[in-house]
Formats: C-alpha cells, structure tokens, sequence
C-alpha cells in the first residue's frame, strides 16, 4: 500500500475544486490520502485570518 500526502497547497486545490487535483485523487482509496499536521495548521490559520480580516456581517459569513 502507497500513501499520498498533501501538502497544503494541493489541499488548497483540492478546496478549490482543480479539475487535475479532484481527479488524482479521487481516483485514490480515501484511506490512501493523508495531510501532515503542519497542513491542518496552515488550513485553521488562513481560515481564521480570513475571519479576522471580515469588515462586514456579509464577509464574516463567506468566510
């Protein structure tokens, strides 16, 4: 059995609905894919800034 990691940038593809990234690996076994904890940091950091940065109600809530 092969382990795909991704780093934070594929994951940020991946989030962002890359046709080329989606398709790699959703054509992987899910118990196959893993991200590192330096990954999960990075994702909550810049989903928390994006919240931070909110200057509106409408912004707080894409966010």
């Amino acid at each position: 059995m092969s382990l795909w990691i991704l780093d934070t940038d594929h994951v940020s593809l991946f989030q962002q609905g890359h046709p080329l990234v989606r398709q790699r690996v959703n054509g992987v076994n899910p118990q196959e894919v893993a991200v590192t904890i330096v990954t999960v940091e990075e994702q909550l950091y810049g989903r928390l800034n994006q919240i931070r940065r909110a200057n509106s109600r409408e912004a707080l809530i894409s966010a």
